[in-house]
């Protein structure tokens, strides 16, 4: 049975990474050699990845996603199927669509109603006018919001 170096590292790089994790959440964290250019590339990635799931608010179990990855990694079968997964993320989104048009919703209303109350209390057109600029700078959002969707579907 002949591996690769390169298949070796990245079914270590996995391992480790479980390793790390632990099955149990209260277990102390193993330290992570970074010294070279593979494992600082490798750590980097997840550190970015994490960065924008946390600033996306994106509850994540990290257990799974280590699973998946070493899984995807390994070449190991798939624990769900594309249907599987595919629903999930639909649900995600759609989820996640609904929460950011609330957010964006609640912000205009707000704005709006500022704006008529405090700094354009003397004409109702600039009112309008401000709500309009709230409209037209959040369009490009929903249009890349609704093209993600739709590439997920």
């Amino acid at each position: 049975m002949s591996i690769s170096i390169s298949r070796m590292s990245r079914i270590a790089g996995a391992a480790t990474l479980l390793a790390v994790m632990g099955c149990d959440s209260t277990a102390q964290e193993q330290p992570v050699n970074l010294e070279s250019t593979e494992a600082r590339l490798s750590y980097g990635i997840g550190l970015r990845m994490g960065q924008r799931m946390a600033a996306d608010g994106m509850a994540i179990d990290v257990n799974a996603y280590a699973a998946g990855l070493a899984d995807a990694i390994e070449g190991a079968e798939a624990r769900l199927t594309e249907e599987e997964i595919n629903t999930d993320i639909e649900k995600y989104a759609g989820t996640r669509q609904a929460e950011v048009e609330a957010d964006w919703d609640k912000q205009v209303v707000s704005n709006y109603k500022q704006a008529k109350q405090k700094k354009y209390k003397r004409q109702s057109r600039d009112c309008n006018t401000l709500w309009l600029q709230q409209v037209r700078a959040i369009a490009p959002y929903w249009q890349i919001l609704s093209k993600s969707i739709t590439k997920v579907a």
